[in-house]
């Protein structure tokens, strides 16, 4: 039905135009009257385009597959008393000003939204019910200089929106409940006043702007009442105290300087920007987008602050030198946050139970640190339950130190770094997935004296370089004590305790101990080498406290390139009795020389035959043991007395030096490097296949002849 000029339409119907025609189209139409007409099963119910001072009056428009009632390019038209339901979109104004929309009810619009008004400027949207609609009940995009009064919006999945450059618009005593997500969302410079914004899913009222004023808006029983995001720019907002959320009056204070703010403010969520020495304190702020969130705000501290239930607890954007002590930030969707923050102190806080749930990127994080947020000091805070990292300093957030907390049961890492450089001093990380994590590019940094233990992993680095491990405790740790991957290197792991499934994986070129240098070590021994590692069964055999034998310690060949050359081991006096070790070596190049790269093999007979005393105390000594995974064989407790050590040979192998060795053994002395090499091959001449036979028989015929030679050793 197309309709010109000065006409009126009375109780017409319109159907099933479904093709994508309207069922009434005003094109180029003014002065027109539309007044109880059912328009239902079109492509648009009602087309105005180029149309004006058009009046439609209790109109039906339903079940129309586009839009129900639909506005192009079209000035001063009237839309009163309709029901516009079960439509594509409801009510849709493209490039269209000065149009009034009254006392409509726009439900269940299943494409998107109940009313939308995209480049369309100068409108007044008021008393209407805007209900169920599938996205927005009420959108302005690049919209401006709108009024809504008094409309109804509930039950949509979000309620108001303004978005695009949505400027200058004026909001009033509307009331946006029940919405699956935010109740009223809008950008900049838009006046809000007496609004109701309640039980929405995600956000009361969000500021995604700057200049906007606020007064007497009620939040209420929202998941988050109230919620703004920005930098400098978008955080010059006017918000009295007015506004409340759950009966408690939103704290927006700009440019404060030298201010006490208490419990006696009964403030439900607090806004410090561009504030110097402020003090807020003895609070309980609770289901807010922030709980306190300082912009470009220094010198200033919050205390025994208790912060519950909002997407970030505290969040410090651009804030320098301010202190954060005694407060409890728990059931947040993220605890505390620091971005591009330095030079501030956190102590003895509780960063707890963060869900994850929440607005931000960080979510689940108990202290997360982004963007250059350096020289800052974390101390004896409790960092615990979080669903993500306990402690997480990202963004190349240097020079921060982190000492004596306590980081236990998050469902992620305990402590993380990604590309910063820090230190980590006395801290306690347990029962987390990973104790502590290195991660891309975070060197130079330097972890002491820290407690890492019943983690899945103890410490991971992970392409990180030149950091530095003393003194820390790692054990308990259900997979990797620490584990080194991802090309990392010129670590210095040493003086430190290891006792995990697997204590160590490296596969690059790391340093795991230094220098014999004098000093207690971490299992309280004379001398500083290397790591207390709890599989090291090699030996100390001259009582220093540092192993002499199966070196280098490997974590069963987990190190892959050299290893802990000085391990410690628990000090004991030696023995008076002596010992006799070595290594049988597969010698691939057949040099008989112990080179780089080759190892030792395993499960090789090595036999002893020994004279002990003089005289009538002449003893003969016959041992035989086998050579460890390593390739190491030791034969101990030894009196003095002169013994050859003969290799048995194995088909497959030649020998590529001496198969005896001769060893004079004074009284509680250890001989050790009495090394075998033997070189693989396909096959062995018969002659070959008897040397191990003839010196073994030979030295055990003649021993006798050998108890009074004393010349050789």
């Amino acid at each position: 039905m197309v309709v010109s000029d000065n006409n009126t339409l009375i109780g017409n119907i319109a159907f099933n135009n479904n093709d994508g025609r309207h069922g009434i189209d005003l094109y180029f139409s003014s002065n027109n009257k539309l007044i109880d007409n059912n328009v239902f099963g079109n492509g648009y119910g009602i087309s105005l385009e180029e149309a004006s001072n058009n009046t439609l009056k209790n109109n039906i428009a339903s079940k129309n597959y586009d839009i129900g009632i639909s506005l192009y390019n079209s000035i001063n038209n009237t839309l009163i008393d309709s029901n516009i339901t079960n439509n594509g979109q409801g009510i849709v104004l493209s490039f269209s000003s000065s149009n009034i929309l009254i006392g409509n009810n726009v439900s269940k619009s299943f494409n998107c939204d109940g009313i939308s008004l995209e480049d369309s400027n100068n409108n007044t949207l008021s008393g209407n019910n805007v209900l169920e609609n599938n996205c927005r009940g009420i959108l302005l995009s690049y919209s401006g200089n709108t009024t809504l009064i008094g409309n109804k919006i509930m039950n949509n999945g979000n309620g108001i929106i303004l978005q695009g450059f949505s400027d200058n618009n004026t909001l009033i005593g509307n009331n946006a409940s029940n919405n699956l997500n935010n109740g009223i969302s809008v950008s900049s410079n838009n006046m809000l006043s007496g609004n109701i914004a309640s039980n929405n899913g995600v956000i009361g009222i969000y500021l995604g702007g700057s200049s906007n004023n606020l007064t007497n808006n009620i939040m209420k029983d929202n998941r988050y009442n109230f919620n703004l995001d920005g930098g400098f720019d978008q955080m010059k907002n006017q918000i009295d105290i007015t506004n409340l959320v759950d009966g408690r009056p939103i704290y927006y204070i700009e440019n404060a300087i030298n201010s006490i703010y208490d419990s006696s403010t009964n403030a439900g969520t607090f806004y410090c920007i561009f504030c110097i020495n402020v003090t807020i304190k003895d609070m309980n702020l609770n289901n807010n987008g922030a709980g306190i969130f300082f912009l470009n705000t220094r010198g200033s501290r919050i205390e025994n602050v208790n912060i519950w239930n909002n997407s970030i607890g505290i969040h410090m954007f651009y804030s320098s030198n301010n202190s954060l002590s005694n407060n409890n930030v728990s059931n947040n969707a993220a605890s505390v946050s620091l971005w591009g923050s330095s030079n501030n102190i956190f102590s003895d806080n509780n960063a707890s139970n963060s869900n994850g749930n929440g607005l931000y990127y960080f979510n689940g994080n108990g202290i997360y640190l982004d963007s250059y947020s350096n020289n800052n000091t974390l101390n004896n805070n409790n960092v615990l339950n979080n669903l993500n990292n306990g402690i997480s300093l990202s963004g190349s957030s240097n020079n921060n130190t982190l000492s004596n907390n306590n980081v236990l049961n998050n469902l992620n890492n305990g402590i993380f770094l990604w590309h910063s450089s820090n230190t980590l001093i006395n801290n306690i990380a347990s029962n987390n997935f990973q104790g502590i994590t290195l991660w891309d590019s975070s060197n130079n940094n330097r972890l002491i004296g820290n407690k890492v233990s019943n983690n899945r992993d103890g410490i991971i680095i992970r392409a990180s370089f030149s950091n530095t491990l003393k003194e820390n405790t790692i054990s308990s740790n259900t997979l990797y004590g620490i584990l080194l991957d991802y090309d990392s290197g010129s670590n210095i792991i040493y003086n430190n305790y290891f006792n995990n499934s697997i204590n160590a994986y490296d596969g690059r070129n790391n340093i795991w101990n230094i220098a014999k240098t004098p000093g207690t070590n971490i299992i309280g021994g004379s001398w500083l080498g290397g790591n207390y590692w709890s599989d090291y069964t090699g030996k100390d055999l001259n009582g220093d406290g540092l192993g002499d034998t199966r070196l280098p310690y490997n974590s069963s060949d987990n190190i892959t390139k050299g290893g802990d050359f000085l391990p410690l081991a628990t000090t004991s006096m030696p023995s008076s009795g002596g010992s006799i070790s070595g290594y049988k070596i597969n010698d691939t190049n057949g040099n008989g020389k112990w080179n780089e790269g080759e190892k030792g093999i395993y499960n090789w007979t090595i036999r002893l035959i020994g004279i002990t005393g003089k005289g009538k105390n002449t003893n003969v000594i016959r041992k035989e043991t086998f050579t460890d995974a390593t390739g190491f064989y030791t034969f101990d407790n030894l009196s003095a007395g002169r013994y050859f050590v003969i290799e048995k040979l194995k088909k497959g192998f030649v020998p590529t030096s001496s198969t005896v060795k001769r060893i004079k053994l004074a009284q509680g002395k250890n001989s050790m490097n009495n090394n075998f090499t033997n070189r693989p091959v396909q096959n062995r001449d018969k002659k070959d296949e008897k040397i191990d036979i003839d010196d073994y028989e030979a030295i055990n015929r003649d021993i006798d002849r050998y108890k009074d030679d004393m010349n050789w050793n």
